[in-house]
């Protein structure tokens, strides 16, 4: 089996989430209720409320750079651990 670069496949999910995730915060920002009504339909029971917090500048570049990192690293070592456990099955 091939090795997976993890440094690629952690970046990869970072950049994915920094370039995406602002885009559900503009979503909120421009059309709230449309955001609402679809996460009620897709988890139902799921209870949303856009409040002003949402609105702001520093949730969204703070809110973005967390989740970035957080599924940069979270694949990063998912990659690490893929690579470790092929080379045993060798």
């Amino acid at each position: 089996m091939k090795k997976i670069n993890a440094k690629a496949f952690g970046l990869t999910f970072f950049l994915m989430v920094l370039i995406l995730h602002p885009g559900f915060h503009i979503w909120t920002i421009l059309h709230p209720s449309s955001y609402e009504l679809m996460v009620r339909t897709f988890f139902p029971g799921f209870v949303v409320e856009i409040t002003p917090f949402d609105y702001s500048i520093g949730m969204l570049v703070y809110s973005s750079l967390i989740k970035a990192c957080v599924f940069g690293g979270v694949n990063y070592i998912g990659a690490l651990l893929y690579n470790s456990l092929t080379k045993r099955v060798r």
